[in-house]
């Protein structure tokens, strides 16, 4: 259900550094966000009957690629939960050297 305001996203790009077995590698960061309703009061708006898997389907197949290639899971975050004053979601992916050297080439 639409809030009632204009929507903004926001979509951030960075490499950070991120520790794995003792080791620090570069990992390049997406950040997600936007200014929405928010997963928790989405969940509560939802229509008697429909059961929404878009969201789920791809944090299972984002969690699936983490494990396959050692990355960090990918971190959903409604963004009201951290703060009150803040509404939306956030979507953090941190990728691994040797998946951007490969779109890279």
């Amino acid at each position: 259900m639409p809030s009632g305001r204009e929507g903004n996203i926001i979509l951030s790009f960075y490499f950070e550094d991120v520790t794995v077995d003792e080791k620090t590698f570069k990992f390049f960061t997406i950040r997600i966000a936007d200014n929405g309703i928010g997963l928790t009061e989405a969940q509560k708006n939802k229509k008697d009957g429909h059961v929404s898997q878009g969201i789920k389907i791809i944090q299972e197949r984002l969690i699936l690629l983490s494990k396959e290639r050692k990355m960090p899971v990918p971190i959903f975050e409604d963004l009201n939960l951290k703060n009150k004053d803040s509404k939306g979601t956030q979507v953090v992916l941190s990728i691994p050297p040797e998946m951007y050297r490969i779109f890279n080439k």
